[in-house]
């Protein structure tokens, strides 16, 4: 579920069934997320999902909060205005 809130989208839960784990399902999900996204993505992930944290590391989440058994972690959005040739001459 994603949900927005005062900073951005808050991926608020992804579940994968075990049988499905380990075949790039969650990590499409996300990046289609964080894709499509304007604005920052958050996230909150136990501290003893070692994969979960690694994936969300390799796709650019840093920790951005931290609680006794949990990461609170960002995704920032670069901001993805191209620049047309013109501003790119000073």
């Amino acid at each position: 579920m994603i949900t927005k809130n005062e900073n951005g989208l808050l991926l608020d839960e992804i579940f994968i069934e075990k049988q499905y784990r380990n075949k790039g399902i969650g990590t499409s999900i996300i990046k289609g997320v964080v894709s499509k996204s304007n604005n920052n993505v958050y996230l909150w992930v136990y501290k003893d999902n070692i994969k979960a944290i690694k994936l969300y590391k390799k796709l650019g989440f840093l920790i951005k909060e931290e609680t006794d058994s949990r990461y609170y972690m960002e995704y920032r959005v670069v901001d993805k205005k191209i620049e047309s040739e013109e501003d790119l001459w000073i």
